[in-house]
């Protein structure tokens, strides 16, 4: 496989997964017992920093790639704390840890390979 497949590739991977995890916070969100304004407030205050980088993941900007990477930090850290709840919270937590890990493990790939193919 070529670097620029390579490339495509993991643009495709990135936001695929960007995706998906927005909308498992999403979903996840819309299942807790909360009134309307705050499940929409908690969306909102969840799913607006990621949205920000949609287009720019979909394009496979380097500059947004590195951002993104450093704004997953704190949903990591929250996925990991929430992973020792007990139940099914526990267990959606740790999938949520473990998309955000796919996630931030695509980014760096696409960086990589962006650089492979612009040295080639």
């Amino acid at each position: 496989m070529n670097p620029l497949e390579k490339l495509r590739y993991g643009r495709l991977a990135s936001f695929s997964l960007l995706v998906l995890l927005m909308a498992f916070i999403a979903v996840e969100t819309l299942f807790k017992p909360l009134p309307a304004t705050a499940m929409l407030f908690l969306m909102g205050v969840l799913l607006l920093p990621l949205a920000g980088f949609l287009r720019p993941t979909w394009r496979g900007s380097p500059d947004s790639a590195i951002w993104l990477s450093l704004v997953l930090m704190p949903y990591f850290c929250w996925a990991v704390l929430g992973a020792y709840a007990p139940g099914l919270d526990g267990m959606l937590a740790l999938l949520r840890a473990l998309l955000i890990s796919a996630c931030f493990t695509a980014l760096m790939l696409l960086l990589r390979w962006r650089r492979a193919a612009t040295t080639a």
